[in-house]
């Protein structure tokens, strides 16, 4: 009876060994889909984002001929603004789409994340100050040509404006902090 046993417990733990490396690959496979889930995000978030800096300069050429006295120093700024901003979530689009999370081992895309994580960082130091130095044009032009209601609508666009891209902002640090999270979790 105790060799019956001890063959019994055998079977009962390899099988269990068995269940355990089918449950850790299923969790490897869920892990691998929320990365590329979470990728996925990002990448159509910075598309768009592109997109809109790339059609903001043509729209906001269209309001300039309805209001009278807006300098071209401001009308330059404003297209320089754009630009900047399109090449530089165009970079974070590119680098999202080339970056294949499935074919990459752990530590080359937890890198990969963290250099896009650090360009997305540095486009925010370079934008927030461009960004002022447009709204500031902009809003001295609107005071100069006397537009009080248009001055009036800049400033309550400018706050929330600020709240809208802070939040953006929180959104795309948290899907990245995300990303990061899924691949330190694969890598440990």
């Amino acid at each position: 009876m105790e060799l019956e046993d001890l063959k019994k417990g055998w079977r009962e733990i390899d099988e269990h060994i068995d269940r355990m490396d089918e449950n850790n690959e299923m969790a490897q496979r869920v892990v691998r889909e929320h990365i590329v889930s979470v990728r996925e995000r990002l990448k159509n978030r910075f598309r768009r984002m592109t997109l809109l800096c790339l059609m903001a300069p043509g729209v906001i050429n269209l309001l300039f001929l309805e209001i009278d006295g807006i300098g071209s120093w401001t009308k330059f700024a404003f297209l320089f603004f754009f630009i900047v901003m399109a090449i530089h979530k165009g970079f974070l689009w590119r680098g999202l789409a080339k970056t294949d999370y499935k074919w990459m081992t752990s530590k080359e895309a937890l890198i990969s994340t963290f250099k896009l994580e650090k360009f997305q960082k540095v486009g925010i130091l370079i934008g927030f100050p461009l960004a002022l130095v447009v709204i500031a044009l902009f809003m001295l032009d609107l005071y100069r040509a006397q537009e009080m209601y248009a001055f009036y609508g800049a400033c309550c666009g400018m706050v929330v404006g600020f709240f809208a891209g802070f939040r953006m902002q929180r959104r795309i640090r948290k899907e990245f902090q995300q990303l990061r999270g899924a691949l330190e979790e694969e890598l440990s």
